[in-house]
């Protein structure tokens, strides 16, 4: 200052006394004194515009300040890398403004002299003035001061102006923090690092969202709750932090805040493409799967990592696109443990049971290898499928005492044959294997009557072939429709054309891991018609009580006590013995085995004893029933 006092008509001291005010952040007096010495004839105009326009930037003055600006620039500066300068001044504060076609504006005369100064910029312009596919929204960069820079001697002093430098940001390195505990579920961590950030850097938005979010995955829901609306009652309304409330709303089951909240979003432009569609999803699937597939064709998620796009895939219902993005990642080795469970399941809904069981084993060896958390029992049901999915054939041998297995070789034997001890084989191969649970089978066999009461047909004369095919056309329900030629082998047998359909249902018949005894309940029902002797049959059957793992014995041996209902038709019996029915308790006692690290036990030998009580129809309904079943 003494200085320009004593040097009234030196334009470069009067520059630098500028430049001392504002590095000392008195925007106030920089804007009076900026405004007196441009009514000073001889003064350097544009550098003084340049730094009355931050000041008045700073004091809230935007419209006057870019003024000043546009005023500055229009004087010039005299050489390229001061006119350069200038113009990335402008463009910061333009950036800082929230004004990023102002910044491309700006910047279009040095456009293309591969300037990196000026790339940088331009990129964040892009940035902001395009709405953003995740919902991480583009931080406005803080205004930075130009520096001004001073050269020469006493008697020939020369100032310029210089773009100020960007300031490290404060809370980065706790915002990386959490994010590396987000991602590895340490969400207490991941909350801890999340209020770092924020408490360092309190005007970013991103780092309040990850506050927010890792809250509510740490399962805080009211404290996630809580900070949202701190954050929101600041004043500033930002779309992502109005969507992230109003899944927690939703979630706390106050739906009308939800709305509420989701509505503001949805108005506002700059809401992400990811969070619209997670908005629209619950009133609008079909608006939201719409959103997805024009940001899709547009080529919006390449933005995204692969991973993410296969998530948002799953969530509108895509499991076409998401089998792809996850099987991008993977080829890329960018597919983490933890999403290796659901890109299983997406493949296998997909019918791509080789490529679902790649996924599940991937995950097994993740979760030995400690990369992936998973309890004994998840990790149990992880095996089970990698059996079932990989299973292409199989083999079923049943003895019975009044009546085989349900569904088993001898469906449809007739049922007035009083007490006698049946067997049966069957084999059966699935071509295409297990697809999408939407299977289908080729099976042959046959079955004989070992022993009859009274003398009644047994041996060889009574054994019956069989082959056939069979399908299961609906995922999601046990449904199997079958078209089987009984072939005459005995002189008691028949040759004949079956049409079979039935359904089953069960609860708790596989094992658990973690439990020691669990609810279980069996229900199955079959219809069938004999083409050529015009017979028709109907079977049903129900169980229900609890399984006991037998640790102490074997971890693997299950003993299930239970309540059993039955009923059989035929419609070749004599007028009143057509139907039978009866109820009681029974026992059943099974064995699993034919394991390895990555199948579940997927073989059983099952032996079951009943008693039950003629309810009605015929005696056949009453009485002690005893089968024995390997499962292979």
């Amino acid at each position: 200052r003494r200085g320009a006092e004593l040097e009234p008509s030196n334009a470069a001291q009067q520059v630098q006394w500028m430049g001392a005010l504002a590095a000392a952040h008195r925007w106030t007096d920089l804007d009076a004194t900026t405004t007196q010495l441009l009514g000073r004839p001889g003064m350097d105009a544009a550098d003084l515009l340049m730094l009355r326009a931050h000041a008045r930037q700073r004091l809230g003055r935007g419209s006057e300040a870019m003024a000043d600006y546009d005023r500055a620039l229009a004087l010039g500066f005299g050489n390229n890398t001061l006119e350069q300068n200038a113009r990335l001044i402008a463009a910061d504060a333009a950036l800082a403004d929230g004004q990023p076609g102002r910044v491309q504006t700006l910047l279009k005369p040095l456009q293309g002299q591969a300037e990196p100064a000026v790339e940088a910029r331009l990129r964040q312009a892009l940035a902001a003035a395009t709405r953003s596919v995740t919902p991480d929204p583009v931080v406005t960069p803080s205004l930075v001061t130009p520096k001004v820079v001073c050269v020469g001697s006493s008697y020939t002093p020369h100032c310029e102006l210089w773009p100020g430098e960007m300031q490290a940001d404060p809370g980065a390195a706790s915002a990386e923090a959490a994010v590396r505990a987000y991602g590895k579920q340490s969400y207490a961590e991941a909350v801890t690092q999340a209020r770092s950030a924020v408490d360092h850097a309190p005007g970013n938005v991103r780092y309040q969202l990850l506050y927010v979010r890792a809250l509510k995955a740490g399962g805080k829901p009211l404290q996630a709750l809580e900070a949202a609306n701190g954050f929101l009652g600041q004043g500033k309304q930002e779309p992502e932090m109005l969507a992230l409330r109003s899944e927690l709303h939703r979630q706390l089951q106050q739906l009308a805040q939800a709305q509420a909240d989701a509505d503001a979003a949805l108005a506002d432009p700059r809401l992400s493409v990811v969070s619209e569609i997670d908005l629209r999803l619950p009133r609008d699937p079909e608006r939201a799967r719409a959103v997805f597939e024009n940001a899709q064709q547009a080529g919006l998620l390449s933005q995204m990592s692969d991973t993410d796009a296969g998530y948002l895939a799953v969530r509108v219902g895509d499991d076409a696109s998401a089998a792809q993005a996850f099987a991008r990642a993977s080829d890329k080795n960018e597919l983490p443990p933890k999403a290796l469970l659901d890109a299983g399941y997406v493949a296998g809904r997909l019918g791509q049971s080789d490529v679902s069981v790649g996924y599940f084993k991937r995950a097994i060896d993740a979760a030995d290898d400690g990369q992936l958390t998973l309890t004994p029992q998840r990790l149990f049901e992880t095996r089970r499928e990698v059996a079932d999915r990989s299973r292409s054939w199989g083999a079923i041998a049943s003895v019975g005492y009044r009546g085989i297995s349900p569904g088993g070789q001898g469906a449809g034997a007739a049922a007035g044959i009083g007490d006698s001890v049946q067997t049966g084989l069957e084999l059966y191969w699935r071509p295409s294997g297990y697809r999408d649970g939407t299977y289908y089978e080729l099976y042959g066999g046959g079955f004989q009557t070992l022993w009859s009461k009274g003398g009644g047909a047994s041996g060889g004369e009574t054994a019956q072939g069989m082959l056939g095919a069979r399908i299961k056309p609906l995922r999601s329900a046990n449904l199997v429709l079958s078209a089987e030629r009984r072939v005459k082998i005995g002189s008691l047998s028949i040759s004949d054309w079956l049409l079979r359909a039935g359904y089953s249902y069960t609860y708790g018949t596989d094992l658990r891991m973690d439990a020691s005894s669990w609810n279980t309940a069996q229900v199955y029902a079959e219809a069938g018609r004999f083409i050529d002797t015009r017979r028709t049959y109907a079977t049903f059957e129900a169980q229900l009580g609890r399984s006991f793992k037998l640790d102490s014995v074997d971890p693997r041996l299950v003993v299930f006590p239970h309540f059993v209902l039955g009923a059989d038709h035929d419609s070749k019996l004599a007028s009143g013995r057509r139907t039978a029915s009866g109820a009681g308790v029974g026992v059943a006692v099974r064995y699993w085995f034919n394991e390895d690290r990555y199948r579940a036990p997927h073989s059983y030998f099952d032996v079951s004893l009943q008693y039950r009580a003629r309810l009605g129809g015929d005696e056949r309904g009453k009485g002690v029933f005893l089968r024995a079943t390997l499962s292979y």
